[in-house]
């Protein structure tokens, strides 16, 4: 009868450490298997005990798992790869305090993500405001204007602030991005107006030192067909410069200033 009694109770207590395990009590498991140690040789308790200990070393792992996963969420160096890390968290997380550690972590990133945002988008509104005063200065430079060192000095700060907003776009709001688009477009359009300036003062002094046209042979043709080489390289770079219309009639008439050089060399 003894024994019949001991089995009951042995039964007993391994169906009961079987239910705090599924319930995930695992420490209230172990007490259990610890307050009957008499019945550790019995093979129920020893089946307990054995499954028991396997859940605790995953358990152990989870542990080790959840706070890896944490601390990696409060260490990564952007919101992308910190929100990543809480996902893991919070699949990790299983007991109701856990739950709460994590919730706090993410309310606590939200917030630092949200403080950022607003600091990085006040840095961008100040730079471009800056950036929108020297584009603003480069358009009212004038033709002359382009070719001056403040001009030039101007461009380069802008090229530089386009870049350096660019690099701080990703963080901001859409709408100030849109407004950096417009004036880098601008500031472009300003570095290409300058760009075309200085190719137009240069076919200019080109063609100053080629007009001098000497009747001589063969230094004459040679002298002829290189003003009219760039005439045609102006007209082509430069193709809507107001001094196209002229430089068409030049090339209209090369046969007639060819005659001229041919009758002055009688």
């Amino acid at each position: 009868i003894r024994f019949d009694l001991q089995g009951r109770e042995i039964k007993r207590i391994a169906q009961s450490a079987e239910q705090l395990m599924t319930d995930g009590n695992l420490a209230e498991a172990r007490k259990l298997l610890d307050a009957n140690g008499q019945f550790s040789t019995h093979e129920l308790w020893l089946a307990a005990s054995s499954a028991l200990t396997e859940l605790e070393k995953k358990e152990s792992g989870r542990l080790v798992e959840l706070k890896s996963a944490m601390e990696s969420a409060r260490k990564a160096e952007d919101f992308t790869a910190a929100a990543s890390h809480v996902s893991a968290s919070r699949n990790l997380a299983r007991t109701p305090e856990e739950k709460v550690d994590v919730a706090r972590l993410e309310d606590q990133l939200r917030s630092a993500q949200m403080q950022q945002r607003t600091e990085s988008e006040t840095k961008f509104g100040n730079q471009l405001k800056r950036l929108a005063d020297h584009v603003a200065a480069l358009e009212g430079a004038g033709d002359l204007g382009t070719r001056s060192q403040s001009f030039i000095e101007k461009l380069n700060k802008s090229t530089l602030l386009i870049s350096e907003l660019r690099r701080l776009s990703g963080t901001v709001n859409p709408q100030l991005t849109s407004q950096l688009d417009l004036l880098a477009s601008r500031s472009d359009a300003m570095r290409k107006q300058r760009d075309l300036d200085q190719q137009r003062e240069e076919f200019l002094e080109k063609l100053a030192r080629t007009s001098a046209i000497s009747a001589s042979l063969p230094a004459g043709d040679t002298e002829m067909q290189a003003y009219l080489d760039t005439v045609s390289m102006y007209r082509e770079t430069l193709k809507n410069d107001g001094r196209n219309r002229d430089f068409e009639q030049v090339v209209k008439e090369a046969d007639l200033w060819r005659g001229i050089l041919a009758w002055r060399r009688l």
